[in-house]
């Protein structure tokens, strides 16, 4: 296992130098051991740094190989979108980052013209991302790659400000490359058909929210790269997730895209999911998300729902730019792509961090839930 973790954090570290090479044209040069140090003090609280430092000494070669031979493949066109494609929800942004992807990627433009990229498709310029991750699937449903990425066209960088405020939404720890490349040269684990990494969660009666502690704090410093993550927080990584929050102005500002009163949302949000997802809810309704919108996922993933359950969500969101349901998706990504047959992420830690410290919690007793707000962190 310790090898393993040293293995995937040299990967992660590999690829950002990597992706700075095609990206920006410098040279690429090895860390000494010193900055290795360094960084992994911010690393696996239980893998000593030497005998970490050691591991990736004698695995650098192998994962350099393993690395650059994924991304020099990707960068030189010798992978198709048959294999891996990458879906662009642009609207004015800059995206010159995305450049070693070029022969992958596809482009979607909402924007003024004179801010559209070269050989983008157009869109209305409605639905936001949301609508442009359901169009490509509508359209492509049939020649799907084998493997999409969606992601807004903002720069990837770390953490994430407040409604738009700033920030690209990664999470320390796991760069673009992670979605893109497979498991065995880097990337998240396809155990399930796709790649998300769950940065919020929320109790579906309510809305509450919670955020994943090492996302919250991305927001307000860089954290080193080398610290890899997963799809979920790990309490061994020092990981975990804020106390319950109520969105406050937010919901009211949804509610009112959704022609209802900030006390009406959450039951408008059930109805939602019970009307157009169908499936039962999650277990103690609480689901799991990816604040962003940032995930991918398999052709048979995507696939596990009908071309009707996609067209009938693209319809809901394709006459208004900042539509009401388009919200709901950004929290529903991961139950509306395919049918995940359990909750992705430990629900036990998830209870004890988002109630810990407050005498107002979420009190779960099957089969009734009752919970009492608590203040925003």
């Amino acid at each position: 296992m310790r090898l393993a973790a040293c293995a995937i954090l040299v990967i992660c570290h590999l690829w950002l130098a990597v992706h700075q090479v095609y990206a920006k044209g410098e040279t690429c040069q090895n860390e000494d051991p010193e900055d290795l140090q360094a960084l992994l003090q911010s690393g696996q609280p239980h893998v000593a740094r030497q005998s970490a430092l050691e591991s990736i000494q004698s695995y650098r070669s192998l994962l350099e190989s393993a690395a650059a031979g994924a991304f020099d493949n990707i960068a030189k066109g010798r992978v198709s979108k048959s294999e891996v494609e990458i879906v662009l929800a642009h609207f004015n942004e800059d995206i010159r980052w995305s450049k070693p992807y070029r022969n992958i990627r596809t482009i979607y433009c909402k924007g003024p013209e004179n801010k559209r990229p070269d050989g983008c498709t157009a869109l209305p310029n409605v639905g936001r991302e949301g609508h442009t991750y359901l169009h490509h699937i509508v359209q492509n449903y049939e020649n799907l790659s084998d493997w999409t990425v969606f992601t807004q066209a903002q720069a990837p960088t770390q953490g994430y400000r407040g409604h738009r405020a700033g920030g690209g939404h990664t999470l320390p720890g796991v760069p673009f490359d992670a979605y893109v490349l497979p498991e065995e040269a880097g990337g998240l684990p396809r155990d399930d058909g796709s790649a998300f990494v769950f940065t919020g969660a929320m109790h579906m009666r309510t809305l509450n929210h919670s955020l994943r502690l090492s996302f919250a704090d991305a927001a307000k410093k860089v954290v080193p790269e080398l610290h890899q993550q997963g799809r979920c927080p790990r309490a061994e990584l020092l990981d975990g997730w804020q106390r319950w929050w109520d969105l406050g102005w937010f919901k009211e500002a949804i509610g009112k895209r959704c022609g209802c009163s900030a006390e009406q949302l959450p039951s408008a949000f059930l109805a939602y999911w019970d009307t157009y997802i169908g499936d039962d809810r999650p277990e103690d309704e609480i689901l799991f998300f990816a604040q962003g919108a940032r995930f991918a996922a398999s052709r048979e993933r995507i696939q596990q729902r009908p071309l009707r359950f996609y067209e009938d969500l693209l319809k809901l969101i394709s006459t208004k730019n900042d539509p009401c349901h388009n919200y709901f998706n950004e929290w529903m990504w991961y139950y509306i792509i395919g049918k995940p047959k359990k909750t992705p992420c430990d629900k036990a830690l998830f209870l004890l961090d988002a109630n810990k410290q407050s005498s107002r919690v979420l009190k779960v007793s099957p089969p009734s839930l009752r919970h009492k707000r608590s203040s925003n962190e």
